[in-house]
């Protein structure tokens, strides 16, 4: 099953996408470019523990469920607590880097 954890959900949908891999320095440096490439709504992004861009982990998933036009940033849904819009700004505070699958 996909549900059973991050990393084989991550192992499913990695092919079946375009991913986009950034540092949480690098994203939070970017993000207004970043804002601009093609990402939508209904995208997964996969949050990784660890030293960014050498060993990392990936420790959770959240959807794209919105845009934040003013602060060029993305807006995510999760399960782990309510979260209909919570901004990838601060979502990214506790994890090294972040990927963005992109389903095709």
């Amino acid at each position: 099953s996909l549900w059973i954890s991050v990393k084989q959900f991550r192992k499913y949908w990695k092919p079946k996408s375009t991913v986009h891999s950034f540092s949480n320095a690098y994203y939070k440096k970017n993000h207004k470019a970043i804002y601009n490439r093609n990402i939508f709504k209904g995208d997964i992004v996969i949050f990784h523990k660890g030293v960014a861009n050498f060993v990392t982990i990936p420790t959770h998933t959240m959807i794209i469920s919105a845009y934040d036009s003013k602060n060029k940033d993305f807006k995510l849904a999760g399960h782990s607590r309510v979260r209909k819009a919570y901004p990838l700004l601060k979502a990214i505070n506790n994890y090294s880097q972040i990927e963005f699958l992109v389903i095709k």
